[in-house]
């Protein structure tokens, strides 16, 4: 046998090393994903109306075993109905296009949260699944992200269901990409209305996906379902092959879904197929910057002293997406006035990172009156100053013992396409009337208001770019008592501004103070954010309404009957003559104590048939 040469020896000295650091260089490039954010209706279908059960719908975590085929009500199944669980949260789209978390009393409704759905139309209810983690490669053009996290699918109002938890995203260098979890649920059957069997968690392919992008900070994709074949158990009805929709989700979906007694909702049938398609599904992430060049390898390009730097300096361009940066957002003005013009037990306090700035104050030298900056946690997403998707940190509470509320709006979060998006935020409503128990409503992760962006556009500067907002409430329902809300939806709300930054340090802190010191700017003094103007309301004849004043207002309690008297400030009582069991007064609307009936509706058999598709 022949030894190697010297010149072989070196051939394969090269080519090994050339081959590591290949391999190197992709383990250099891989990327870590701590923020992804998965959002999917399933299907028009997952969320129409019902022939039987009102409609089919989608609920946040793991529904608990009903024991029998039954109709859902509040209480039953445990855990049941529910529109967040952890990083979990069920939404649907009002009438502006704003998506927030539905109620019981809204699932079955189309974006009014009135009309009733039919069996021909869909309150395209989706899930939204945060905080998946991973690997994403953009050389390779790979990735792989997990979710934690379970949500329910419900059809004919709960006489079948089944569960998806841990959904897994890999994405291979094609472009193709598989979407996976783990399957439970129970069993049931048209022919035999009285079977009910758990079944066995599985393993099974959600969505198959192709031509997908890792370019920016996430991707929206169709899956896989028209001209795909499947083949049925003989026990349920045949794949239809005609028509523009037919097609199916994958089989192994399907074969699933035999078990559950639901197959055909998955696959074309020759009823209702165009509801049946796969929705879009949509995955963001911010990508973390990869390792620098070495300078001695790779020199930076010269530049003109002409040349325009629209992003301030390198460390803080945004070529990485969004690292830092913050949000300064009063909510509402006349609310800020409202608590903070009142009696001397009544508090704004900032905590979390969020602080109380000295500008646009609601009441001349109240502290707490002025608005509030909120602090930079993560950024899903980020294509332009007119695309992306920023979580912010923080909270502020309000609170107001004579009028018996505690308000906490906490972690909002920012998300932009074109001209419009919306600000998710934490809200939560404690009240405490006297002679009963402490009355909480929490909402998580709630579209509370819509955003605008007309007649505004991006300014750089050396920290980053800046946007304002123009914000509008949207959910009603986190401001309610006893169902009955305090705004409308629509009501204008203070105007945002976002600071948008690759430096990590960037947070705008010109104007801040801490929560706790009085404030020490006029009103008219100016900082990171310039005086708030209202837009113009339009009158009755369609011309503009005047713009509000800006000189300071004084107390602007939220109706004129709640007007302290010009000695309010000394005591903690409101004026001679009101009742101390004054009910709290919002915008004219009474609040009195809640009573809940509960009615547990009885279980009642499955009817034959497929359902509302069908």
């Amino acid at each position: 046998m022949r030894r190697a040469g010297p010149l072989a020896v070196v051939a394969l000295v090269v080519a090994a090393t050339v081959a590591v650091a290949a391999a190197a260089s992709r383990a250099a490039d891989a990327r870590a994903i701590t923020d992804a954010t998965l959002t999917w209706a399933l299907n028009d279908t997952a969320s129409a109306g019902a022939h039987f059960g009102g409609c089919n719908f989608l609920s946040a975590g793991t529904a608990g075993d009903a024991g029998s085929p039954g109709l859902w009500t509040r209480a039953d199944p445990a855990p049941g109905y529910a529109t967040q669980a952890g990083h979990v949260v069920v939404e649907k789209p009002d009438t502006a296009g704003a998506y927030r978390r539905p109620t019981w009393d809204t699932r079955c409704t189309g974006p009014d949260g009135a009309t009733a759905l039919t069996t021909t139309t869909s309150s395209k209810t989706r899930v939204r699944i945060g905080g998946g983690s991973g690997t994403l490669d953009p050389s390779a053009h790979t990735a792989t992200i997990a979710w934690t996290g379970s949500f329910t699918s419900v059809l004919y109002g709960g006489l079948v269901y089944w569960t998806a938890s841990d959904p897994v995203l890999t994405v291979r260098a094609d472009g193709t990409g598989t979407l996976r979890a783990t399957l439970s649920g129970y069993g049931t059957s048209p022919a035999d209305p009285s079977r009910w069997v758990a079944l066995a968690p599985a393993t099974v392919t959600l969505a198959t996906l192709t031509g997908i992008g890792l370019a920016g900070s996430g991707f929206t994709a169709r899956p896989d379902y028209r001209g795909v074949a499947v083949t049925t158990d003989p026990a349920d009805n045949a794949q239809l092959r005609t028509g523009a929709d037919w097609g199916s989700f994958p089989q192994d979906f399907v074969d699933f879904q035999h078990r559950t007694g639901e197959s055909s909702y998955w696959y074309s049938s020759g009823l209702s197929d165009a509801t049946k398609v796969a929705a879009p599904l949509t995955v963001s992430y911010s990508v973390p910057a990869g390792p620098s060049p070495s300078p001695s390898r790779s020199p930076s390009p010269s530049r003109s002293p002409s040349a325009a730097v629209t992003t301030g300096p390198a460390s803080c361009a945004l070529t990485g997406g969004v690292r830092g940066g913050s949000l300064t957002w009063g909510f509402k003005k006349s609310f800020r006035a409202y608590v903070a013009a009142g009696f001397p037990a009544n508090r704004i306090a900032a905590s979390g990172g969020a602080t109380i700035l000295d500008e646009d104050l609601a009441v001349n030298g109240a502290a707490g009156s002025g608005a509030y900056r909120w602090p930079f946690v993560s950024s899903s997403a980020y294509t332009s100053p007119d695309v992306f998707s920023v979580q912010y940190g923080g909270s502020v509470e309000f609170s107001y013992p004579a009028h018996f509320f505690d308000v906490t709006i906490a972690n909002p979060k920012v998300v932009v396409s074109g001209a419009a998006g919306v600000l998710y935020a934490d809200v939560s409503l404690t009240v405490t009337q006297p002679g009963q128990p402490p009355a909480t409503s929490a909402h998580a992760a709630e579209a509370l208001a819509t955003i605008d962006l007309a007649g505004t556009g991006p300014v750089s500067d050396g920290t980053g770019i800046r946007r304002v907002l123009h914000t509008a409430i949207a959910d009603v329902d986190s401001f309610s008592f006893n169902g009955t809300p305090f705004y409308t939806a629509g009501e204008a709300l203070d105007d945002a501004t976002v600071l948008l930054s690759g430096c990590t340090t960037a947070t705008g802190t010109a104007g801040t103070r801490s929560a706790g010191t009085p404030p020490s700017a006029t009103p008219g003094a100016t900082g990171l954010v310039p005086a708030l103007k209202r837009r113009p309301t339009p009158s009755a004849t369609g011309a503009p309404a005047a713009v509000p004043s800006t000189a300071d207002p004084g107390p602007q309690p939220l109706i004129p009957s709640l007007n302290p008297r010009p000695d309010a400030r000394g005591a903690d009582r409101p004026a001679a003559g009101t009742p101390a069991w004054l009910p709290w007064l919002v915008g004219g609307v009474l609040l009195a104590g809640a009573g809940l009936l509960i009615v547990r509706a009885g279980r009642r058999g499955r009817p034959s048939g497929e359902g509302s598709a069908e």
